[in-house]
């Protein structure tokens, strides 16, 4: 289903379940609510400002694309597979839940007004791109066990611990204000910045 770029203020698509595309971005939507619609490979919510609630509950098993860019300030709890991406918003504030979810990568690069990041419900992430998020100066890595990737470069992070990280191989933490970083544990670190 291709709504873009109307002046959609709420959409209903739960009875569409077969329903496996569902573009809406650039409309003034509030709510986007695909629970259940469990063939649903690729929502695009993108171009949104008034996006403040949207409920991906149930379709763990087939969303492989997300993209949320430009929402309004808000936190989202995102249940789904594959890669997500959070690119140039204005969230303020990101609380992540994949616990159940099969996604590997997360990647929340540049976003001017992103102040906390919570990963606590991410344990299965294994590459991590944080970049360029000017006002996020601390970053709790302590849930991500299975972390091999950190690109954390760019941001305004003082300080990082990276104890429970003991997977990681690349570890990028340039342009930060960290005076030290105890790499002790990571035994299978290959390449940092």
């Amino acid at each position: 289903l291709d709504a873009k770029n109307n002046a959609l203020t709420a959409i209903d698509v739960k009875a569409n379940t077969e329903l496996d595309t569902l573009y809406v971005n650039g409309n003034k939507i509030e709510a986007v609510d695909v629970a259940g619609l469990s063939k649903l490979s690729l929502l695009d919510v993108s171009g949104m400002q008034t996006l403040t609630s949207l409920n991906l509950e149930g379709i763990t098993k087939t969303l492989a694309n997300l993209y949320i860019v430009s929402s309004k300030d808000n936190a989202l709890d995102w249940k789904g597979k594959g890669k997500f991406t959070l690119q140039t918003s204005s969230l303020k504030a990101l609380d992540l839940n994949l616990k159940g979810a099969s996604i590997a990568t997360l990647s929340i690069n540049g976003n001017e007004k992103l102040m906390s990041l919570n990963l606590a419900n991410c344990p299965q992430v294994t590459t991590l791109q944080v970049q360029n998020n000017p006002l996020i100066s601390t970053l709790d890595l302590s849930a991500l066990t299975a972390l091999d990737q950190l690109y954390a470069n760019g941001n305004d992070l003082t300080e990082i611990n990276l104890s429970n990280n003991t997977a990681l191989a690349t570890v990028n933490l340039s342009s930060n204000r960290i005076a030290s970083v105890d790499l002790s544990t990571l035994a299978s670190l290959n390449n940092l910045n």
